[in-house]
């Protein structure tokens, strides 16, 4: 994998970025990009996705939702609305006309032509988001892929139009596909350069450099074992859909797709299976939530029927750095790896060590997940969202703003054994070495189901400054009950359906305080299972367990 000090999670990346743009939203470069427009576009492009008329309806009223987020605009266009950046990249991306390609009829045809018309009026030049590569990438796709259907009958001045924007965003895109952020922004940009060439007249060699681009980035991005190299289940779904629309788009226009994609695809579609808990919906790990944000607004069981497997998921993703243990109904994923090379960590969490756990279909320990409010979004970074421990009210990595981590670092260390059912694995990270501290912990799932956990600080040579404060934390969904039981030493925790488990510890003083809970991408109460102690001379071990109760 290449090395890049100057990815989008890095200052200079950043200024790398800014210098770009400043050319880019200059008047001589807009001059640059023509204003020409092709008699037509040549080249068939296939939506890979299906679309729903009802939610052309829901359009049509005016009401645009989009990344957990709703807002209206009746009788007007929905463009100067101001909702969170993911909002408005769905927004701009356009895949939601495929909604309006379902419904059909006139009434679809005339309202899609509006909403790109007057589109074309307010944002015909470079704007830092709305002419991003992924929002381009997308918006092109979509029109081209819908092109037959809102063109049909449409006025001279209008197909004029349309066609001469589709070429200078698609000039664009094929100049500033080494300025997009890498990771899921250069995916999505290459997707809009297969889709323009494969429309455009004299296209070929366009289409030999996306493909260039394409296959530098899938080794870059894509690991050996199928995880994408953010670590991140949301930008993971996101490139799968992504790559998938790539290998439609190519299928459509008559092209093979390289053999690259097609074992990529092949990779993070099993790998994607390893993410989702027991209700089907995804692990809340480095700027995740329950459904994959930034996928086009497609859900998880569409992404994965666009690319079957019939093996089994892996237990573990040892590139990634994750683990997933099931035991009779139990199921428990924990994140063993520490933050991704710099150019790609811009969604990372400061989480070593930290788990989940649902029982069925239900929940139980989570982490608080990622929230569309950058404020919110920050804190859902912070160690202490998360289910794993926090020394001295300290994140284990060293966090920036808006996104990205420090130069302190961490490194993580793991194994597994598994014997007649039963899972053990134990990881440690030196999180906390500025404390002269490195961190361990054990988990056990026995084959009943039942989960047992060790905490351990261990002092790391002769300088021992004690009396810092530990929290090991347990994140509970909102749907689980809890009461504390055995005079203050245990916790029985019920699930939505009844189910019960009992929690108890030693080692620390146990405590039930609240939470949040982010992961549906709104902000919802919930509590936490805490921990707490002061580090001593010996260092500390804290003990756990889960226990499951008859109902």
């Amino acid at each position: 994998m290449s090395s890049d000090p100057s990815g989008p999670g890095t200052t200079k990346g950043r200024l790398k970025r800014a210098v770009a743009n400043s050319l880019f939203g200059t008047r001589v470069y807009d001059l640059t990009l023509g204003k020409g427009a092709p008699s037509s576009l040549v080249g068939h492009v296939r939506d890979a996705w299906p679309g729903a008329a009802d939610k052309a309806n829901v359009l049509f009223q005016g009401r645009y939702e989009f990344a957990g987020e709703s807002l209206s605009a009746l009788n007007e266009p929905p463009w100067a609305l101001e909702g969170s950046e993911y909002w408005r990249a769905e927004l701009h991306g356009f895949s939601w006309l495929r909604h309006f390609s379902a419904a059909g009829g006139e009434a679809a045809r005339l309202g899609g032509r509006e909403l790109i018309r007057t589109w074309i009026e307010g944002n015909e030049n470079w704007h830092e988001l709305t002419w991003r590569g992924d929002v381009m990438g997308q918006r092109l796709t979509a029109w081209a892929a819908h092109a037959g259907f809102l063109l049909e009958g449409a006025e001279p001045t209008f197909r004029k139009k349309f066609l001469a924007a589709f070429a200078r965003q698609s000039k664009h895109l094929g100049r500033a596909i080494k300025a997009c952020p890498e990771g899921r922004a250069r995916i999505g940009a290459i997707l809009g350069m297969v889709t323009s060439s494969i429309a455009l007249t004299g296209g070929g060699t366009a289409l030999e450099r996306a493909i260039q681009h394409l296959r530098r980035e899938l080794t870059a991005q894509i690991l050996p074992d199928g995880g994408h190299v953010s670590r991140s289940p949301s930008q993971h779904y996101a490139i799968l859909a992504d790559l998938i629309s790539i290998r439609e788009a190519l299928a459509s226009g008559g092209h093979a797709p390289p053999g690259e994609l097609t074992g990529s695809i092949n990779r993070l579609a099993l790998a994607a299976r390893f993410f989702r808990h027991g209700d089907g919906s995804l692990a809340l790990f480095n700027s995740s939530n329950e459904i994959p944000t930034n996928a086009q607004g497609l859900d998880i069981d569409t992404i994965l029927a666009a690319a079957p497997t019939k093996e089994k998921i892996p237990a573990s993703l040892n590139q990634t750095g994750y683990e997933r243990l099931t035991a009779a109904g139990t199921l428990v994923l924990v994140d063993m790896g520490g933050p991704p090379q710099p150019r790609f960590c811009d969604q990372a969490h400061a989480a070593p060590l930290a788990f989940e756990m649902s029982i069925g279909r239900e929940r139980l320990i989570v982490n608080c997940g990622a929230h569309r409010n950058p404020q919110w979004r920050m804190a859902g970074r912070s160690t202490a969202a998360h289910s794993t421990l926090t020394l001295a009210d300290t994140n284990a990595i060293e966090l920036e703003e808006p996104g990205g981590v420090g130069k302190r670092r961490c490194v993580v260390t793991s194994s597994r054994m598994e014997d007649d059912g039963s899972i053990w694995i134990e990881g440690a990270h030196d999180g906390y070495a500025p404390f002269g501290i490195v961190c361990g912990r054990r988990y056990f799932l026995s084959a009943a189901g039942g989960l047992k956990g060790e905490d351990t600080l261990s002092w790391q040579g002769s300088k021992k400054q004690a009396g810092h404060t530990f929290a090991v934390r347990f994140h509970m969904h909102p749907d689980i009950q809890t009461s504390i039981v055995r005079d203050g030493e245990a916790v029985l925790l019920r699930t939505g359906k009844g189910k019960g488990l009992t929690f108890h510890a030693g080692g620390a003083a146990l405590s039930l305080e609240e939470s949040v809970y982010m992961g549906q991408g709104d902000i919802k109460r919930s509590e936490q299972i805490v921990l707490s102690g002061t580090l001593g001379t010996d260092g500390a071990v804290i003990k756990w367990a889960f226990v499951p109760v008859d109902s």
